[in-house]
């Protein structure tokens, strides 16, 4: 019985290998960092929230290593940084408000007719793993050319970190 579980299984990764040559043949090999799709994955759930605006989805998907920006709550973390920040170690939990003001903001700047990943590559000195993805977006008639959004790997997942908002709004 185990070997019919390894052939079929063999078989499966030769036909799911060949289906996606088959399919990615007009695409170009993306680097080593996108060989996990997580935070290309990341990225596009991002762009297309932001597209929907869809402020509580962008809330869920940006965040830091700690977590992400959508945890505002009561809980223990954010209870022990707003003591924190009272002594000046760190800065409280952003409430809800303020998260959805942030997201209203980056959503109104990255609406586009469309995009197109064109690479992904890993940060390098960073204390965890970040990938700079290169997104080029469409509004219009213009294309903006190399809008890097970052992700980064918490312990839950990937969240966007960063977006290189100027480079669409040129500022």
């Amino acid at each position: 019985m185990n070997g019919d579980v390894r052939r079929v299984g063999g078989f499966l990764v030769h036909c799911s290998t060949a289906l996606l040559a088959a399919g990615c043949a007009t695409s170009p090999p993306l680097p080593p960092a996108a060989e996990d799709a997580g935070p290309l994955r990341a990225a596009e759930r991002f762009l297309d929230a932001a597209n929907r605006q869809d402020l509580d989805a962008l809330a869920h998907a940006f965040g830091t290593h700690r977590g992400s920006i959508a945890d505002t709550g009561g809980g223990l973390r954010c209870g022990l940084r707003k003591v924190a920040s009272w002594l000046g170690a760190a800065d409280r939990c952003p409430t809800r408000q303020e998260v959805e003001v942030r997201m209203h903001a980056i959503a109104a700047v990255l609406r586009h007719d469309g995009y197109d990943v064109t690479s992904a590559e890993p940060v390098p000195g960073r204390d965890r793993p970040v990938t700079r993805v290169s997104v080029e977006v469409r509004r219009g008639e213009r294309i903006h050319r190399d809008v890097g959004v970052f992700v980064i790997r918490t312990s839950s997942g990937w969240l966007v970190e960063s977006v290189e908002l100027e480079r669409i709004t040129g500022r």
